[in-house]
């Protein structure tokens, strides 16, 4: 490995660890119900954009960010249920 693969590596690595760290705090957030919906939203595009580096052995904080995603959603229409009155 060459100095500027190992540069490139360990620029990835921190990335990749800085997005990981992302997606565990609006998941926490959003577990929380009332922002769901905002950091769901949120969690789901990170998620999505960082797909291409989460995969594989960190695959699990994609898979936290997509279900982030999904409770923001349920959130929502609970909330438009419960705004229309049924």
């Amino acid at each position: 490995m060459t100095k500027d693969e190992y540069k490139e590596w360990v620029t990835e690595d921190k990335l990749r660890k800085q997005r990981r760290m992302e997606l565990i705090i609006l998941f926490v957030i959003t577990i929380f119900g009332l922002p769901a919906p905002v950091t769901g939203t949120i969690a789901g595009i990170q998620a999505y954009r960082s797909r291409t580096l989460l995969v594989g052995e960190v695959g699990t904080y994609l898979a936290l960010g997509y279900g982030a995603a999904v409770i923001g959603v349920v959130y929502t229409i609970v909330f438009l249920l419960l705004l229309i009155g049924l």
